[in-house]
């Protein structure tokens, strides 16, 4: 995947916190010029992530095919379409979210007249994960724009070639001074965190997300943190077993199980415990009889990406109390459902 664009990090050389500090104020200075603040602006840069997702879709699936091995239902539904509706829609609402809110005037500030102006942070860094790669990295990034900001984009070095292909691409279609990506592993966020911030947005895990708060609270900078968590499913004796175990074993599956909306365990009443199983194995069963018949499915099937423990998690052998066991693929870093 070629490189390019403004990016600085892996492919610009060493990047430590002199370099960061740089970035800051080069972005910082865009935002004092006053250019983002305007609706006109906002709109472009918006409307550009929309033509982004239309005009690079297969670059897009590309990269992802290198990093995550998902098939395109699973591009399309877990990244491109929700990016392109969150721009459209932000477009669309500038006009309306940056119209002043007039409120009522307490009795002390009469005649005043009081409303609630939005305005911009300043200068905002951004964190994505490696299991979305360009949701997490845009839509936070559509979220600063709309608000008038400029900012930093420091993709997953988990992904590399989605990292790259953003880094060269989002140039060509936002403000290449507003919006820079910066490339690189733990030693580059270290750097980044060290400057101030005027708002940060983390998406990642929490033992991460700890040293990301930590950092920011050296300069009070408010911080968005997007962790994993629980999401149990509740399955009692009045469930329709063809349905809930459908939309059960989706949501465990798509996109390798990898999203804060998977249900990563479920309370089962206990009557209706051996049915639910029953159900859930021949989901299963059917569905991995499926990606095996036709090749070039099975091979589309996400996998985790290298680096990830992924020997770790391809050796690990089924237990006793295991429901069901899919196989593994270790050279190819494939763990079927399990």
């Amino acid at each position: 995947m070629p490189g390019g664009g403004v990016s600085e990090g892996s492919n610009g050389g060493s990047f430590g916190s002199k370099e960061a500090a740089e970035l800051v104020a080069s972005v910082r200075e865009v935002f004092r010029s006053g250019r983002t603040r305007s609706r006109e602006w906002r709109e472009a840069q918006l409307r550009g992530i929309e033509r982004l997702m239309m005009d690079e879709e297969e670059a897009i699936f590309a990269a992802l095919a290198k990093d995550l091995k998902r098939s395109r239902v699973e591009n399309v539904l877990c990244e491109t379409v929700q990016v392109y509706q969150s721009a459209r829609q932000s477009a669309s609402s500038l006009r309306k979210w940056m119209k002043p809110e007039r409120v009522s005037t307490n009795f002390v500030n009469v005649p005043a007249r009081s409303e609630i102006v939005s305005e911009p942070f300043g200068a905002v860094l951004i964190f994505a994960a490696w299991n979305m790669p360009f949701l997490l990295s845009l839509d936070p990034l559509i979220g600063a724009i709309a608000a008038g900001n400029v900012a930093v984009l420091k993709p997953s070095e988990l992904a590399p070639a989605s990292s790259a292909l953003l880094a060269e691409l989002l140039p060509r279609y936002v403000d290449k001074e507003a919006v820079r990506v910066v490339q690189g592993g733990a030693d580059v966020a270290t750097a980044l965190l060290e400057s101030r911030w005027d708002k940060i947005f983390f998406t990642g895990g929490a033992a991460i997300g700890r040293r990301v708060l930590a950092a920011a609270a050296k300069h009070l900078t408010p911080v968005a943190l997007e962790l994993g968590g629980k999401n149990p499913a509740y399955i009692d004796s009045s469930a329709d077993f063809n349905i809930c175990v459908k939309r059960i074993a989706f949501g465990m599956c798509v996109n390798a199980g990898q999203s804060c909306l998977s249900p990563d365990y479920v309370l089962v009443e206990e009557s209706v415990a051996d049915q639910f199983t029953d159900h859930l194995r021949r989901t299963l069963t059917r569905s991995t009889a499926r990606i095996r018949s036709r090749v070039r499915t099975w091979r589309a099937s996400p996998r985790l990406p290298a680096g990830l423990g992924c020997t770790r998690c391809c050796q690990t052998r089924p237990r006793e109390s295991t429901l069901w066991w899919g196989g593994r693929r270790m050279r190819t870093r494939y763990v079927a459902p399990t």
